[in-house]
């Protein structure tokens, strides 16, 4: 234990203290608009954190998406503080937090030797640097969580909602654990998640202001919950959606060679699988605390948030040290050790080595994360013998798998402009030596050109009108996501381009002034978008 402690405080709480990595930004550059008195309706939007980022000088391609408009309060207190002393300032919270977290842990398993203890906090070797260097706040939550467990054990239940409710209004994956307060008939808890949320919800309304909540409501929390953030078929998920993903959906540059190109079926499978293992938890959970296994019930909630979770990196499985905890206390030598060896393999790089076999079938076999998860989640509710819970999931996770079916299909004559083969490609416009668009380059913003090379500056500017000045496109929001337009404008008639599920941004017309380029991101990740051009005749 001792020698894991000084390698995390040589590896990563030291070089956390004054190295920016791209996720603090996500935090500090929001914090710092809202600090500073600036509006942050366009926090989800490219052009504000270019912006930001100029303004604050740091160089970052990051995004703000997915994290709730609540996160943007977390670096509230420093924001104004320079770059590199807000990330040491910060780094020490997240610090006192782990420490924090682990007296928290001698409080729920007092009979646990706290060398034994602190090896289930350390052995995440992956997890608790990623934590530090990239700003994560899951060392609070882990504090959070343990709190909330703590009050619950003493009969506090107010209290405990209290404590749970920032998970939720920060991350969502306090949501099981409301549910569970829900089928344990715990009002008091609930009455305290509810004030608890509801007053952050305030607090970030009169903070942040209004819009930035209506667009993470409309816009950033749906394609969240489905996993379609960023890179969406990404093995450093290793998530049952990422998964489903890789199996059953077509992306020419992001998974040109799955099973089967079936896009309802992977949306299925991903809702489904999210849906069922959270339902198995709270079903577990319920049952152990029935038998007066509170821990062990907590425990199961807190495996089974990460397992469903559509979006689990490395320091997401910081959370993993508390129901590690409770599984040394709570079972034999055979179920500590499994325990200490699947979290540590969870929050360890290894799991990266199954990226390899992320080919057809073989996509079964390479989410390491997430067959560690699954194998502790099992553990977990290993005493459950009944068989509602499993039934319980398998009709949740149906249902939600079944609404797959309701998505609009996608729209036909579009034609994939193939040299925008890149995970970002954005904003396009018709050079005059060909097209160019915007692609991110290492931790920064540039432009390809249409001969291939990158420059700092668009080489010119996107045309909205067309060549003979008759037509204006535009993009506008409705129906659920965006979609392009054109207006004729001498009659001011409206013509509808595109009619997809997808969002399509930033048209422009092409050179010939027969057809419209835009960004969708379509099979993508919100905001990872590619090039595609559609034929107009103004019809």
């Amino acid at each position: 234990m001792l020698v894991l402690l000084a390698a995390h405080l040589a590896l990563g709480a030291w070089p956390a203290l004054f190295r920016i990595r791209n996720d603090f930004p996500s935090y500090y550059l929001t914090a710092r608009a809202a600090a500073e008195g600036r509006p942050l309706g366009g926090a989800y939007e490219r052009a504000f954190w270019r912006e930001e980022s100029a303004r604050a000088g740091l160089p970052t391609a990051g995004t703000f998406v997915p994290h709730p408009p609540a996160n943007a309060l977390l670096l509230l207190p420093i924001a104004r503080l320079a770059p590199a002393a807000a990330k040491g300032v910060w780094t020490l919270v997240l610090a006192l937090a782990l420490v924090g977290a682990f007296v928290v842990m001698r409080r729920i398993v007092p009979e646990v030797s706290p060398w034994l203890l602190a090896l289930a906090l350390v052995t995440q070797t992956a997890s608790l640097r990623n934590a530090l260097l990239y700003g994560q706040p899951y060392p609070l939550l882990l504090l959070l969580l343990g709190a909330s467990l703590v009050a619950l054990m003493r009969g506090r239940g107010l209290l405990s909602g209290l404590l749970l409710a920032p998970v939720v209004a920060l991350k969502l994956y306090g949501a099981p654990f409301v549910l569970f307060f829900l089928v344990t008939r715990r009002w008091r808890a609930l009455l305290g998640v509810a004030a608890g949320v509801a007053g952050s919800l305030a607090v970030s309304l009169f903070v942040l202001g209004p819009e930035i909540h209506r667009v993470y409501f409309t816009q950033v929390l749906r394609p969240s919950l489905d996993g379609r953030i960023l890179d969406p078929y990404s093995t450093v998920w290793g998530s049952v959606a990422s998964v489903a993903r890789r199996l059953f959906q077509l992306e020419p540059s992001l998974n040109p060679h799955p099973v089967l190109d079936a896009p309802v079926l992977a949306t299925g499978l991903a809702r489904f699988g999210g849906v069922a293992l959270a339902l198995f938890a709270v079903a577990c959970a319920f049952v152990q605390d029935r038998d007066g296994r509170l821990r062990l019930g907590w425990a199961t909630l807190a495996v089974g948030s990460l397992a469903a979770s559509p979006l689990p990196s490395s320091y997401h499985m910081v959370l993993l040290a508390l129901p590690v905890a409770i599984l040394i206390a709570t079972g034999g030598p055979w179920v500590r050790w499994t325990a200490l060896a699947l979290a540590a393999l969870a929050g360890s790089p290894l799991v990266h080595y199954g990226a390899p076999l992320a080919q057809g079938w073989g996509n079964l076999l390479a989410p390491v994360r997430l067959i560690a998860l699954l194998a502790l989640l099992w553990t977990c509710a290993r005493g459950v013998g009944s068989w509602r819970p499993r039934a319980i999931a398998l009709a949740g996770g149906a249902l939600a798998g079944l609404t797959a079916l309701l998505a609009p299909s996608e729209d036909a004559g579009w034609r994939r402009v193939p040299e925008a083969s890149s995970v970002i490609a954005a904003e396009p416009a018709a050079c005059a030596d060909g097209l160019s668009w915007l692609v991110v380059d290492g931790e920064r913003y540039r432009y390809r050109r249409a001969d291939g090379t990158l420059v700092d500056d668009p080489p010119c500017a996107p045309a909205a009108a067309s060549p003979d000045g008759t037509w204006r496109v535009y993009s506008e929001f409705g129906d659920g996501s965006w979609d392009v337009w054109a207006r004729h404008l001498p009659t001011g008639r409206v013509v509808r381009v595109t009619r997809d599920p997808a969002n399509e941004v930033e048209p422009a017309w092409a050179a010939t002034g027969d057809a419209i380029v835009f960004a969708s991101d379509r099979r993508r990740g919100l905001g990872a978008t590619t090039l595609f051009v559609v034929p107009f005749g103004g019809r």
